[in-house]
C-alpha cells in the first residue's frame, strides 16, 4: 500500500496546491496534516517574545479551520502533529509494509530545514518531497552556488525579472481516500471546521476564500493603478495591497496574485503602479531565496558583513519601543497599531525599524524578534531580510537606513491624525541610568 501524508504549514490552501495534488493521484491512501515549527533557538532566552501572538494564533487558526472545511467536503479530517518524529514512528510501525511519502511546501527557514533533514535522516525509508508553490521561482530557478547569490537586490531582479512563472492551478476535484489515524501517538485530534471568536480588533480574517477576496476585490477597483503613489499610507486600506497578510500564510499563492495583476493590466493598462506591484513580489520574493541561500546568517547580527553594526541592547530603551513610548510619536502609533491589531504599514515598518537601529541604537535582531511575535503576516525570510537590510547587514558593503521622523511625520501624517488615532503622544519611559551615566 502506498501512503502519503501531507503536511500543512504555511500553505493552507487548496488551490494552485501542486504537490498535494501530485501526491493525490500517486498514493493509495491520504492523510492531511497541519505542522507549526517547533520552538527555535530565538524561543530560548536569546530573544524575546518569538513565539506567536494573540492575533497572529488567531489568524492562523482561522486559517486552519477553513482548510479542515474545505477538506471535509473531500472526505478528509485534518489532523495537527505536535512531534513529527513520534507521529512518522507510529504510523511506519502500524503500516510495516507501506511504502510512505511525506509532502510540504519548502521552508526558507534554517531551523525547520534542520528539522526535516533530521526527520530524513531518521526515517530513511519514508519518501520527502517538497516544492516551492508559494512562490514564483522554481528551485532550478532560484538557487545558486555557494559565493553566486545576487550581492543586492537589484542583480537578483536583473537575473530574473524575464522569467515568466507557471500559471496556478485549480483545486484537485477529489482526493485520494482517506487513512483514518486518530489512535496512532503524535496525531492529534482533528481540526475543528469551526473558526475562533473573531475579536474586535480583527482587521482581517484568515483562510483561503477570505484571501481570494481580498485579491478579488483588490483588483476590481483601479487602486492598483495608482498604487506607487498611494502605497506608504499608514492605514489597513486599498492605499497598499495587504496582500502580504494571505501570502505570509499561504492562503493564496504568489502565481494566483501575478494571474490577477496580469489580467489587469489586460484590461486597464500597465503603468509604473502595476509595474510595482510585481516588483514588491521579486521583493519577496529574493528575501525567500535569500534566506535559504545564507540560511543561518539571517539571524546573525553582523548578518553579512564582517563586522557587526555599533549598536547594543539597553533594555529601557526597548521597552519604550515595544510599549510605544519613545519620544517619537509616529514610531509610537505604529507600536500601539502592530499590538493592538497584529498588522503595520510597510512604510511604518521602515520608520520604527530605523528608529530602533539609530535612534535608539539598538541590536536589530530585537526589533526582528518583536515583528516575528506579533505580525499576523510574518515570514520569517520578509521579516528578517528586511530587518537586515534597515540594519545595514544584508550585504558585504550595507549601511544602516536612516529616515528622518520628523520629515516623515510631515509626509505621511500631516494633519497627526494617524498618531491621534493610534494615541503616538503618550508620555515616553524615561531613561534609567546608573551613578556614572550609563543606561541600566
Amino acid at each position: 500500500m502506498n501512503i502519503g501524508l501531507y503536511l500543512f504549514s504555511h500553505d493552507l490552501r487548496l488551490s494552485d496546491q501542486p504537490l498535494l495534488t501530485t501526491l493525490s493521484g500517486k498514493v493509495d491512501k491520504l492523510i492531511c496534516a497541519s505542522w507549526q515549527r517547533p520552538v527555535s533557538q530565538w524561543d530560548q532566552g536569546k530573544l524575546p517574545n518569538t513565539a506567536g501572538g494573540e492575533h497572529q494564533k488567531r489568524f492562523y487558526q482561522q486559517g486552519l479551520c477553513e482548510l479542515a472545511q474545505q477538506l471535509a467536503q473531500k472526505n478528509h479530517l485534518l489532523y495537527p502533529i505536535g512531534d513529527l518524529f513520534s507521529a512518522l514512528e507510529s504510523l511506519s510501525t502500524a503500516y510495516p509494509n507501506a511504502t510512505i511519502t511525506l509532502a510540504h511546501c519548502a521552508f526558507a527557514g534554517v531551523d525547520e530545514r534542520r528539522y526535516f533533514k533530521a526527520l530524513a535522516e531518521r526515517f530513511t525509508h519514508i519518501r520527502f518531497c517538497t516544492s516551492h508553490h508559494n512562490h514564483l521561482l522554481t528551485a532550478e530557478q532560484g538557487t545558486f552556488e555557494p559565493g553566486d547569490f545576487p550581492r543586492a537586490f537589484f542583480p537578483f531582479r536583473k537575473q530574473v525579472m524575464a522569467l515568466n512563472p507557471s500559471d496556478p492551478i485549480d483545486a484537485p476535484s477529489t482526493l485520494a481516500a482517506p487513512l483514518a489515524v486518530d489512535a496512532l501517538a503524535g496525531f492529534q485530534q482533528p481540526v475543528s471546521s469551526s473558526p475562533p471568536h473573531a475579536g474586535a480588533s480583527v482587521i482581517a480574517y484568515g483562510g483561503e476564500s477570505h484571501g481570494l477576496a481580498h485579491l478579488a476585490g483588490y483588483f476590481a477597483t483601479r487602486c492598483a493603478s495608482e498604487y506607487k503613489q498611494t502605497r506608504n499610507g499608514l492605514t489597513f486600506s486599498t492605499s497598499s495591497t495587504c496582500l502580504s497578510i494571505w501570502l505570509a500564510q499561504g492562503a493564496i499563492s504568489a502565481k494566483q496574485v501575478v494571474k490577477q495583476l496580469r489580467a489587469y493590466e489586460s484590461e486597464h493598462g500597465r503603468n509604473a503602479s502595476t509595474e510595482w506591484i510585481y516588483f514588491e513580489l521579486l521583493w519577496r520574493e529574493y528575501f525567500y531565496w535569500f534566506a535559504r541561500h545564507h540560511q543561518q546568517r539571517l539571524f546573525w547580527r553582523q548578518g553579512l558583513r564582517q563586522s557587526a553594526p555599533l549598536t547594543t541592547f539597553y533594555p529601557q530603551r526597548f521597552r519604550a519601543w515595544c510599549e510605544g513610548k519613545t519620544s517619537y510619536p509616529i514610531v509610537n502609533a505604529c507600536i500601539n497599531q502592530l499590538r493592538a491589531t497584529g498588522w503595520m504599514s510597510n512604510r511604518g515598518r521602515q520608520l520604527v525599524a530605523s528608529c530602533l537601529v539609530n535612534e535608539l541604537g539598538l541590536d536589530w535582531r530585537f526589533g526582528a524578534a518583536f515583528f516575528q511575535h506579533h505580525l499576523i503576516d510574518y515570514d520569517v525570510a520578509s521579516n528578517w531580510g528586511n530587518w537586515m537590510s534597515i540594519a545595514g547587514v544584508a550585504s558585504p558593503g550595507g549601511t544602516a537606513k536612516h529616515f528622518d521622523l520628523a520629515e516623515q511625520t510631515q509626509w505621511f501624517d500631516p494633519k497627526g491624525e494617524f498618531i491621534a488615532r493610534w494615541q503616538g503622544q503618550q508620555k515616553p519611559i524615561g531613561e534609567v541610568v546608573d551613578g556614572a551615566d550609563w543606561p541600566l
